[in-house]
């Protein structure tokens, strides 16, 4: 039940907005539960920029997740991917 939030920042000093997380799905794994209650999750306003916020899912222990954020930066919009492992 812990939160993850999500908030951009950059070293020039520009407005990062968080648009979207998304989970990935792993085929190799078609049973495993999911991290958040929904694979995608959109930003919302805090502070005159978007975050993301999302509550990990007891069910979640064990498994490590991959997946995407969606980000702008000024006009520009960028994706990572990163993961991230529930102990």
């Amino acid at each position: 039940n812990d939160e993850i939030e999500w908030v951009g920042s950059s070293s020039s000093q520009a407005a990062v907005s968080i648009d979207e997380i998304e989970i990935v799905e792993d085929e190799t794994k078609p049973d495993r539960e999911k991290i958040f209650r929904k694979n995608k999750t959109s930003g919302r306003l805090k502070n005159g920029k978007k975050i993301v916020k999302a509550k990990v899912k007891d069910k979640a222990k064990g498994n490590t997740y991959k997946y995407i954020i969606r980000f702008s930066i000024g006009a520009s919009s960028f994706e990572i991917d990163p993961k991230i492992k529930v102990p």
